[in-house]
């Protein structure tokens, strides 16, 4: 078993003014990771280009997958995928499972979740087994951008994070 490096980071600060950013949700159907997290975690990641659970609205690389857990995370045969990965946080073991496989089939150079962290839930130890370094926010819980509500199908501005996260790097 590996044992991943943990670090601790600052939440990046959020650069949108109060009127943009709820003009932004008000104009948005999906569920987003704050801009200056992702730019954070493309430089942690020496540049991401592929957003494999993402929608043509809120993907934040150049190519995205809509259906990431039944598409392989490759992008064309000779380019290596550079995989950013916020996926709905409902079960996230089956993109973690996902990730392993396609990291051990050679289709990634380097895979970068976005998730919780806790310690306690079984997905962790998985994702541990795997991962080189956990980058854990501290300071301030992750703003995301337009939250969706199963329950009555519409999308909140509530969208403070309520529970501390990590940047998962395999």
């Amino acid at each position: 078993m590996q044992n991943p490096c943990i670090r601790l980071l600052t939440v990046p600060k959020e650069t949108l003014t109060r009127e943009q950013y709820n003009k932004h949700i008000e104009d948005s159907d999906s569920f987003e990771t704050p801009p200056e997290l992702f730019k954070l975690a493309d430089e942690l990641a020496g540049g991401l280009n592929l957003d494999v659970a993402a929608c043509w609205e809120n993907t934040r690389c150049i190519y995205h997958l809509t259906d990431g857990l039944r598409s392989p995370w490759l992008i064309y045969s000779d380019i290596k995928s550079r995989v950013w990965c916020n996926p709905p946080y409902g079960d996230v073991t089956p993109w973690i499972k996902k990730g392993i496989s396609e990291k051990e089939k050679g289709n990634t150079v380097i895979i970068v979740y976005l998730l919780r962290f806790d310690p306690s839930t079984i997905w962790f130890n998985l994702l541990c087994k795997h991962t080189r370094i956990i980058y854990v926010l501290t300071e301030r819980r992750i703003r995301f951008v337009g939250r969706f509500t199963k329950s009555n199908g519409t999308y909140s501005k509530n969208t403070s994070s309520t529970y501390p996260h990590a940047l998962y790097i395999l």
